[in-house]
Formats: structure tokens, sequence, C-alpha cells
């Protein structure tokens, strides 16, 4: 029986707040902006709960305890039903190494701290994030946290500030409008113990750190201007007016153009999140039973895919991930199809047998209710903890050793990331190729240059050559450039390429080789989440296009000095960068029936050469810009030998180019041998 106060426009709007998320997340272009549905929500929870606190304020019967049985009745159920099942399914489809990342992840669940867990190791938007069974509950994360602190906030301010609430409200939510905006700049990897205490890049539209996204200081707002639409129309009775259906109508042409024309391209949330938000806040205020988006919203089907939309969202991104862990990363439009439509019976019965009996006093009580939350939790929060210690293991088999052999990476034998070597006199840098020579070629540069260590040792050998490899990781090899980082003390950037200039001048060396992840410095990686940023000689702060006009001026700075004391530059063209970590990728390619690698799945992994050229377009076209003013630069570029027309391949069917998602294996970087060997000659 539904309450006087049922509003079913309401579960309408939910409808309109899950699918696109669903939609979303199957990859459906046409929803590329589907993620707004959690804004959706937002506004929702804050409206209704606020009313909830309201209406018991009032009757002064408001329990703080009875508030937090309800929201637990609400979300935790269900919530730890499909903790449980992924749990069960992980351990049985996951890697070790992923099934240990996951059990993090559930436990991150239990302890309603899921958005911090995310925030400090997945950025949303990250293709990675595909296969992360429950990255979607970083949204319930931030509602139990409302729903913790809110109701005290709200009850402080009705006793005894109650003629400041609204301004208090506003107050707060101008702040964390302005955290939305600004947020992304802050990463957990950026703070720091040594002064200042933090290394911050600051943008206007920046998504790097996910700040903004996960955590609760830039979402608040979205929340509490429900809350204040609550307060400001509580008790009061509504005239409907002729403007209604214009009003309610635009609100769902707001959110029906933030769902198609917003990406993950967009900064988000930010001040644009105020579209669909104000939206929401449009059909809250303004649709009712006189209104065209009222009969629409209060349509039957989607009455009930708004009644079991909680159900809905929780169910849909384990069963795509776990389908993408299984069968490939771009599942069939059919097979997500088929996926959805499970869903949505799944999503019945869990809305049937969980939530309902679960809300319903009649049939389980309170103490009953309390029981089976702290059993659930205790059970997986013990599967965790059994599943991290390696007590409980994946059933996955392992590779072939001569796979697993193939992602082996360079050992710098502490001959590289020296503590001091900007400094110390002595085993500042690795020996390369003929020994008994004296020193003609310098390998210069990050953890990239490492990695391209045993292929220019090699080439010095067959040609009779020794040189050099110099470097920190995080450190591009150019002069006036310094790297910025909380370790500065005992690895300076900027000191180390002095030092080596000194040292080649005084040695009178050839050739210098100048190999870096240049994206990381300029562009990110793949999804835009991790940086390290440069700036021109010791400044403490930068931001990203400080950092690509530091590289450009560096690297023209380098070609210039060298040039002026008789050494050639040899830029050495970044290799590309994967998406997906190679382990996972071979992993998912393993044909268990057949003991061999599914070619046709390692392929579908491997990185597409546009997207591949698109990331390197910022090096490429300044590199051109740079060869005309130096035109006897001369550089190494490595796409020919790791990808065709099409893609960027991880490897063989029997060996990994890589190491991980951007550093070539020892394998992978002997493919590299020939190229390097021409230009030692």
């Amino acid at each position: 029986m539904k309450s006087k106060d049922y509003k079913p426009q309401i579960d309408g709007l939910r409808a309109l707040a899950v699918l696109p998320v669903i939609f979303f997340h199957a990859g459906f272009d046409l929803f590329k902006g589907g993620f707004i549905g959690v804004d959706i929500f937002f506004v929702i929870s804050g409206y209704l709960i606020t009313n909830l606190i309201l209406k018991d304020l009032s009757e002064k019967k408001f329990s703080i305890f009875d508030f937090y049985i309800r929201r637990s009745r609400r979300i935790l159920p269900a919530l730890f039903v499909v903790t449980f099942f992924s749990t069960i399914v992980a351990i049985f489809l996951m890697t070790s190494e992923e099934l240990k990342f996951f059990s993090k992840q559930s436990i991150s669940v239990v302890l309603f701290l899921s958005n911090f867990f995310f925030w400090k190791n997945t950025g949303y938007f990250d293709p990675n994030s595909d296969l992360q069974p429950l990255l979607h509950t970083w949204s319930l994360g931030v509602e139990e946290q409302y729903y913790i602190f809110f109701p005290i906030f709200l009850i402080l301010i009705w006793n005894f500030f109650r003629k400041k609430l609204i301004i208090s409200l506003i107050t707060i939510i101008l702040i964390s409008l302005a955290i939305s905006q600004f947020g992304g700049n802050f990463k957990i990897q950026n703070f720091t113990n040594n002064y200042p205490f933090f290394k911050l890049p600051f943008e206007f539209f920046w998504q790097a750190g996910s700040g903004n996204f996960y955590l609760p200081f830039g979402r608040i707002w979205e929340l509490l201007l429900g809350s204040l639409a609550s307060i400001v129309t509580f008790k009061k009775n509504y005239k409907i007016k002729k403007t209604d259906d214009l009003y309610s109508f635009i609100g769902v042409c707001l959110i029906i153009f933030s769902i198609i024309f917003f990406s993950k391209d967009l900064q988000y949330p930010s001040f644009l999140t105020i579209l669909p938000v104000m939206g929401t806040l449009l059909i809250i205020l303004y649709t009712n039973k006189s209104t065209l988006i009222y009969r629409v919203l209060s349509l039957k089907p989607l009455v009930f895919l708004g009644l079991i939309s909680f159900s809905l969202y929780l169910w849909h991104q384990p069963l795509l991930a776990f389908n993408r862990i299984y069968f490939g990363i771009n599942l069939p439009f059919s097979h997500t199809l088929l996926i959805l439509l499970i869903t949505f019976f799944v999503s019945i019965l869990s809305w049937k047998f969980i939530e309902t009996p679960f809300r319903k006093k009649k049939q389980i009580n309170n103490k009953q209710v309390i029981v089976c939350l702290l059993t659930s939790a205790f059970i997986i929060l013990l599967f965790s903890f059994l599943i991290f210690s390696s007590q409980i293991k994946s059933f996955q088999r392992n590779l072939p050793k001569e796979i697993l052999q193939s992602f082996k990476k360079t050992n710098p034998k502490n001959c590289f990331d020296i503590n001091y070597a900007h400094i110390i006199g002595n085993k500042w840098y690795c020996e390369l190729g003929d020994l008994t020579k004296d020193i003609s070629f310098v390998v210069i540069g990050d953890s990239h240059a490492l990695a391209l260590k045993p292929p220019f040792d090699f080439a010095g050998k067959q040609n009779n050559k020794k040189g050099i490899l110099v470097g920190f990781s995080g450190c591009p090899g150019l002069l006036g450039v310094n790297s910025i980082r909380s370790d500065a003390n005992i690895r300076n950037c900027r000191l180390l390429n002095e030092k080596l200039f000194k040292f080649v001048k005084k040695k009178r060396i050839e050739k210098i080789f100048l190999v870096s992840r240049w994206t990381y410095y300029t562009v990110g990686n793949q999804s835009k989440t991790n940086f390290n940023l440069v700036s021109k000689n010791d400044k403490l702060f930068s931001n990203i296009n400080e950092s690509k006009k530091s590289i450009v001026y560096g690297i023209k700075n380098t070609i210039e000095k060298y040039k002026k004391i008789g050494s050639n530059v040899v830029f050495v063209n970044q290799v590309p960068e994967q998406i997906y970590d190679p382990k996972h990728v071979y992993r998912k390619s393993f044909d268990k029936i057949n003991n061999k690698i599914d070619h046709k799945k390692l392929n579908n992994f491997s990185l597409d050469l546009e997207t591949h050229i698109r990331h390197q377009k910022f090096m490429t076209d300044n590199l051109k810009a740079i060869q005309k003013l130096y035109p006897n630069l001369k550089k190494i570029d490595f796409d020919r030998i790791f990808c065709n027309k099409v893609k960027c391949f991880y490897g063989t069917d029997n060996s990994s180019y890589y190491a991980d998602k951007n550093h070539l294996s020892i394998t992978g970087a002997m493919k590299t041998k020939n190229k390097i060997m021409e230009l030692l000659n």
C-alpha cells in the first residue's frame, strides 16, 4: 500500500537516472554522458532524505538510531549480497593479482569507503574500470557518508541555529561546487611529508586526480541542493502554475542534453554538472499531476523500473565486468544485450526477495536486521582477508613459463635510480657495450631509458663502443628542466642532468640519446589520470600547460647546449603505451582447452594505432617544429616494430613485448636493437 505522500514521478525519475548509467557502462555510444544518472540519484536522495528528517523533527519524533536502521534496511542487504556474489565469482575468474586487488575493493565496500579506495587506485573513466566489478559502489560510499553526517548536522542547526539553516547550506553548497571544479587537482600521490607538503597542478579543468569525481567534498553540493529544495518547500502548499509544464519540460531537456552531449573527455564533476542537477531539481519541484512530464514519468513501466532501480544499479556492473573478464573486453552487441536482460531479471528477484522483505519491520525486526547485516559484513571481510593473505587462491591456471618469463623487465643492478646520484662522485651511471673502449655514447632519461638498457648494451658490444646509462625514474634527461617531486633532495633531476652535461663536455662524448616517456610529462597516461609534471629550473609548482612548455623548451635547450660542445643528440620517440596490463591481457587471452594464446583475443586487447597516434600528437607536432630548427637532429621511432596499420601489439602468442602498460620487457626491448645499432655506427 502506497503512502499518501507517494510521488510516482520520483520513481519514474529514478528510471531516468539508472538506465543511462547502465547503457553508459554497457558502452552504448548514444549514452556517452550516461554517468550523469548518478547526479540525478544524488539530488533525489538529498531531497527525499531531508523530507523524512524534517517531518520527524517537526513532529519531535526523530531518532538517529531509527534513521540509520532505515537507511541500512534500504541499502545494505542488497549491497552485501552483490558484494558476496562478486567475491565468489572473482575467485573463479580473476588472476591472483586481480583477486587481491578485488579483496581490497570488497573491504572498502563494507567499510563504506569504496569512493576513497577508487580515488586512490583507479580513474572512473580509465578503460580498466570496465573490469572492476564493484566500481559503481563509489556512489553508494558518497551517499553513505552523507547519511552518516547530514542528520547530525541538520539536528544541530535545527535546534540551535534554525534561522541560519538555509544560509549555512548555501555556503556549503558553494564551497563544494568550487571543489568539484578544482578538485581534479587533488590526487593522493601529490601529498608528501616533506615541505611544502604537496605538489599540486592548479588547473581550472583538470581530472587527473579524480578527487572531484569520487570524494564527497566535491559531490555534497548535489545532495545538499536536493536537501535545500526539500527545506524550502517543506509544509508549503504548492499552487499549480501554468509555467509548471514548461519548467518540468526544461528539466527533462537538460538531463537528455547532458546524457547525449557530455562525455568522458569533459572534466566531471564541474560547473557543467549544474545542468543535470538543475534539470533534476526542476522535475522534482515543478512536476505535478497537471504536467505532461508527470504523465510520462508516472507510466507504469517507468515507475516499475524506478522501484527496482537500486537493484538494477547494483547488479549491472558486476555482470558486465565479469563477462568482460571472461569473454574479452569488447563484447558483441548481442552479448551485451543478453547481459542487460539477465540484469533485469536478477534485479526483479533481488528487489522482491532481498530489498522488499528487509524494508518491512513486520517481516524482519530491527534486531534481526542488525544480526543479518553484521553477520554478512563479517563473512565478506573474512573472505576478503583470506584472499588477501593468499589463504583463498584463484582458480585461474598459470600461463606457460615462456610467457611468464617474457614479462621480465630490466634490473637496474644498483646503477640506475641511485640516491644522491646528482652529487656522489662514483657509481652514478650504468656501463654499456664494450667496456675496454672510451665512452662514446650516453643514454639519458627516465625508466623508459632503463627499459632500453639491454639493446643499447648489445648494440654497443656489436659496434665495439662503450656507453653509459644515466637517470632517475620520472626524470626526463633535459637541461634546464626540473621534475617536481617530493624526493628531490635525494633524486634531483635538474642537477643530475647538469652533472651529466659537464661529464660529457669533459670526456668529449659524441652521442646523447634522449629516452623518456614523453607523454608522462605532457598529456598523461591513456586515461589522463597520471602525470609527472615538470617545470623550468627550480619552480616548486607546475600545471599541465607549464609542463608542456617546459618539455619543449628543455628539448631545444638540450639540443642547443650539446651542439655547442660538439655532441649530437638523438631523440628517441616513446614506445606505444598500452591500456591494459600485459599480464592481465595474456591471462585473458589464454585458451585453457588448447593450452595456447587465443590470437584474436590478444589482438583485440592491443592498442589501436589511431589511439597511439592521438596520444603522441603533442610530442609529434612539436618534434616536427624542432626538427625544422635543427635539421641534423636524428630520431628513433619504434612504431614500425610494434605496430601495423591498425594495431600496436602486446607481443606474439609466445611472448610479451611489455613488462607493464608502458615499459618494454627485455624481450620487447631487444626487438629495437637493429634500429639502435644503425644510429650507433
